[in-house]
């Protein structure tokens, strides 16, 4: 998705009402706001803001208005990114690993795509929205051109190829086929048009939209956009009290997705343009599959993420930790941060033990008690969390229980899966990142102007040098004139 551009004046009414909101805040609760620190941060954003402008001035001086209209771009991009403490953060995983378990856990719904089979193909920005009661879709209208053409370059090469053809092409993700005939009737392109608003229609709709897309790169049409992708406002109900700051979630494909992978493959170029993208990666481990912790694949994104992103910007969950048996021989927490450490050079402090299915069943709980009217027997989430959280049965349980009960085994089932150490350290993460996110709009904004000023030079050198000879050619004309008029005398 493009950035938009930000308003360029100094002093803009959005600065006004966001530190209107900062002084509200710490009327309200008396902590957590630094006014004057506030004051300070939006007066070095406005100065960044300023030299954008000088940005565009130049480009216009210097004949390269579109190049300088790129660099004024990601200029913005930063001052967006440091006003609003913007933690973006890369969501990576093998197959089967989790990963899109894990968002649905932070959602308290199923948003994100889940199968056992390849789900994710194209990347897909889930963004934290704690005043809004359900998710919301939001499809740039570039991505569905986009769709719209690729889908018809797509129905040309079924026509080509044949459907037989097509489908042993795609081997054996049968889940992807399963769309084929709605593309071939021309029902797909109202389906992509028709933006869904319920929470269990966006899951469908980017299930499908994933599915598409895993199609057309898996028959060379081409690789899913980076510039644009599917943004999902959404409340985060696995987290009990609100972060200060703006946290987006990439899910991003993983590198066994149905994609091509190895040197200089589609796959690898959409991998590096998300973690430039973004600030900070968390990568998925299965607990159950120690064999795919040290593979060839999660080294070479552990790899790409510390060459891009710097040592410290990767976190590792290691799901499925529910089914660690204490009475066996099973792995501790220890011996798996051990391997990490080891295997790819990865600290204890990066690495947090989960369980997904614990938290999923604790957020979803939270979210239905409130907005569920019906009685709590007949929840299902109520149902599912009464398996994990008690030794009777669901149906005994649920007899004798009451709302406040349910919400603390919820609560207990939260803290058990491991997601409050990780919530905690997204909150740090968030800190730290109000810090780097100025940082790097100053060094952005810096590195731009330093930049023009090269450019500045090297057009004043170029016009110097057009000058001197220019003047020297109109010295040459001089000449030739005198020598015209004088040829022109001895002819009379």
């Amino acid at each position: 998705m493009s950035i938009p551009f930000y308003n360029l004046n100094r002093i803009t009414t959005e600065d006004k009402n966001f530190l209107t909101k900062g002084n509200k805040v710490l009327e309200t609760t008396g902590v957590g706001i630094d006014i004057d620190y506030l004051e300070r941060k939006l007066n070095c954003i406005a100065d960044i803001r300023e030299k954008a402008l000088l940005l565009d001035r130049i480009g216009k001086a210097t004949n390269a208005v579109e190049h300088y209209t790129d660099i004024r771009q990601e200029v913005v991009g930063a001052v967006i990114k440091a006003k609003e403490s913007r933690l973006d953060i890369a969501f990576l995983g093998i197959v089967n690993a989790g990963k899109s378990t894990i968002q649905n856990a932070l959602f308290g719904i199923a948003i994100a795509p889940k199968r056992n089979s390849p789900a994710t193909s194209i990347p897909t920005a889930f963004v934290y929205k704690p005043e809004l009661k359900e998710p919301r879709l939001e499809i740039p209208e570039p991505l569905l051109e986009l769709s719209l053409e690729r889908l018809e370059q797509l129905r040309r090469l079924i026509r080509e190829k044949g459907l037989e053809n097509i489908t042993e092409q795609l081997g054996k993700h049968t889940e992807s086929k399963e769309i084929m005939p709605d593309i071939i009737s021309g029902n797909f392109d109202k389906y992509l048009t028709n933006i869904p608003t319920i929470s269990e229609e966006i899951y469908n709709y980017l299930t499908k939209l994933n599915d598409f897309y895993r199609i057309c790169w898996m028959l060379g049409i081409g690789q899913p956009p980076v510039e644009h992708y599917p943004v999902v406002y959404t409340p985060f109900y696995g987290i009990t009290e609100n972060i200060d700051g703006s946290l987006f979630l990439f899910d991003t494909p993983g590198p066994n997705e149905g994609a091509p992978v190895g040197k200089d493959s589609s796959y690898d170029k959409l991998l590096e343009t998300i973690l430039k993208l973004t600030q900070r990666t968390i990568l998925v481990a299965d607990y159950t599959q120690p064999e795919t912790i040290a593979s060839d694949n999660v080294i070479d994104i552990c790899k790409k993420v510390i060459q891009i992103q710097g040592p410290d910007s990767l976190l590792v969950l290691v799901n499925k930790i529910d089914q660690r048996d204490s009475s066996s021989n099973d792995r501790t927490e220890e011996e798996v941060q051990s391997r990490f450490e080891t295997e790819l050079g990865i600290k204890p402090s990066q690495i947090i033990e989960v369980s997904a299915f614990e938290a999923l069943r604790s957020s979803t709980t939270r979210r239905d008690l409130d907005n569920c009217s019906l009685p709590l027997q007949e929840i299902p989430s109520v149902k599912e969390l009464a398996k994990i959280a008690s030794p009777l049965t669901p149906e005994q349980w649920l007899e004798t229980v009451t709302r406040e009960i349910i919400q603390e085994a919820a609560e207990l089932t939260w803290k058990k899966s491991g997601f409050e150490t990780f919530i905690n350290k997204m909150r740090a993460l968030i800190k730290n990142t109000e810090y780097e996110t100025l940082k790097s709009a100053i060094t952005i904004a810096k590195s731009s102007l330093d930049k023009a000023l090269e450019d500045i030079q090297q057009a004043k050198d170029q016009l110097n040098k057009d000058k001197n000879s220019t003047e020297k050619s109109v010295i040459r004309l001089e000449q030739e004139i005198e020598q015209l008029k004088n040829s022109q005398k001895t002819i009379l």
